[in-house]
């Protein structure tokens, strides 16, 4: 005896039973659920945490929604993609941690702006808390790797030193562009000269009085017969 032919509503329902399924399965992680790549990551990540945590794997693969072997594959692959050797470059690590905590300021501050739109104001403070404190490991890791000082109030001193710099710099430019636009020689190097005395602590008024005094020494030069 043929069956009866389903209405269009039981057909409807058999479908939206069918989807949610389907949604619930995928939402579970469950065998032969699709899950994106950036998901399946973060899963794999945790399965291989777990594992440092002393974890068996049979509850790994239960909180995965995984069996033991597909668990075990997803971890090799994991540890395949993205190695974390003893033999690894110390600068690279160096470097790909810094990149992180970039990267993780520039997502906290975004998930902070969407919390301020959609008036949750917990999720933005916790944002903001969390891109400070990877403002914060970005400042320790810094001065581990020696490119801060550990006391900060070091690098005043490093900052008036740059300032001095380029201000001779500048000095010793200005000389050049005088001479070139014909200015006296003598005189722009006086002048630069005072200019680095001033900056290394001398009395300008002194050290424009030690120049003149020193070309006032020099004998002439002797004039052709």
């Amino acid at each position: 005896m043929a069956s009866k032919a389903k209405t269009p509503a039981q057909r409807a329902a058999a479908t939206r039973k069918a989807n949610a399924a389907k949604a619930k399965a995928t939402k579970q992680g469950g065998k032969g659920a699709r899950i994106g790549a950036a998901r399946q990551a973060v899963r794999d990540d945790l399965m291989i945490a777990r594992l440092a945590q002393g974890w068996t794997w049979p509850m790994v693969a239960e909180e995965a929604g995984l069996s033991v072997p597909g668990a075990k594959k997803a971890v090799a692959a994991r540890r395949e993609a993205a190695p974390m050797k003893l033999a690894m470059d110390p600068v690279k690590i160096v470097e790909q941690t810094m990149e992180g905590y970039v990267a993780s300021i520039a997502s906290f501050e975004a998930l902070a702006v969407a919390a301020v739109h959609d008036t949750n104001w917990a999720a933005a403070v916790g944002a903001k808390k969390g891109a400070n404190d990877a403002r914060q490991k970005i400042l320790a890791l810094l001065q581990a790797t020696g490119r801060l000082p550990q006391d900060m109030g070091q690098l005043r001193h490093l900052m008036d030193l740059r300032m001095l710099a380029q201000q001779m710099v500048a000095a010793v430019d200005g000389f050049e562009a005088a001479v070139e636009a014909g200015g006296d020689p003598a005189v722009e190097a006086a002048r630069v000269r005072a200019t680095f005395h001033r900056l290394i602590g001398f009395d300008e008024e002194q050290a424009v009085q030690e120049t003149v005094e020193g070309d006032a020494e020099e004998e002439p030069e002797a004039l052709p017969a």
